[in-house]
């Protein structure tokens, strides 16, 4: 089965990068030019940030051409107070989002890294970085904004710093990036592993939830994209490798804690 959900993304942060180097030069020589614009969000930080020509709907900030209706591809989601990271977690890909930072596009061609942003989130008002999958229903964004777990966002393309490329590591791999053949994988857990603990191992490995055997972008609320019902009774979950899993993807869910066995393909997961 052949995915390519995020095809223009490698084309859109080269021309991001060449026009960030050429800011740097002219800074160098004439001091006056900004390293990061006003209105966009450098890597870790999770706040909402309006740019002069940006709009406002709602809860979400939106750049030009993008709308509550008509999102782009990548959003910043910031949090209600008190909503803990398994909460969000379990929001986003309920969903059929994916959270994976937008400057992780930054590392193709580098050394694979972890996906978690459990490290970077605040209980009060954090934040993750999320992408929108095949899997997500074209009202994702709307269905965010109307969630009381929500405190509000940003849905625009942030500003990545230059980050140094260098070769993988061969015990890590590199990212699968967003051209390439995505595959249908069933992962078997343990009966002692919750249903919070499989998604944030899977999603720590740049895997999203996704069912094959349904029609992508047709969950509603009364049939979402999470898994959490047959977890209970299969302990086992239905994902998709994705443009953010590292070429050793096979061995790392293997590997991973808890994990009994892991079978590819669409037979695995479709009666």
């Amino acid at each position: 089965m052949k995915y390519n959900p995020n095809g223009e993304r490698r084309q859109r942060l080269l021309l991001r990068h060449g026009s960030y180097i050429i800011c740097v030069l002219l800074a160098l020589l004439l001091s006056g030019c900004a390293l990061t614009s006003s209105g966009t969000v450098s890597r870790g930080q999770t706040g909402v940030h309006s740019a002069p020509t940006s709009t406002v709907t709602g809860k979400f900030t939106f750049n030009p051409n993008y709308s509550i209706a008509h999102p782009f591809e990548f959003a910043g989601v910031s949090f209600a107070s008190g909503v803990t990271y398994a909460q969000a977690l379990r929001l986003i890909t309920d969903l059929g989002l994916q959270p994976v930072d937008w400057c992780v596009g930054a590392q193709w061609g580098g050394e694979w890294q972890s996906l978690s942003q459990r490290a970077v989130y605040n209980p009060n008002h954090g934040g993750l970085s999320v992408f929108s999958t095949p899997a997500a229903p074209s009202d994702w964004l709307a269905r965010l904004a109307a969630s009381p777990l929500v405190y509000g966002g940003y849905n625009e393309a942030p500003h990545c710093p230059l980050i140094p490329v260098g070769t993988p590591d061969p015990a890590r791999g590199a990212f699968l990036t967003p051209s390439g053949d995505f595959t249908p994988v069933k992962v078997q857990f343990a009966v002692d592993v919750s249903y919070d603990q499989a998604l944030d191992t899977l999603m720590t490995l740049g895997f999203r939830l996704g069912n094959p055997c349904s029609t992508p972008g047709s969950s509603s609320p009364a049939n979402p994209v999470g898994q959490e019902i047959p977890f209970s009774v299969t302990h086992s979950l239905a994902i998709v490798t994705t443009f953010a899993s590292s070429t050793l993807w096979r061995q790392q869910v293997t590997q991973a804690q808890g994990v009994l066995s892991v079978q590819e393909g669409t037979h695995a997961i479709c009666p």
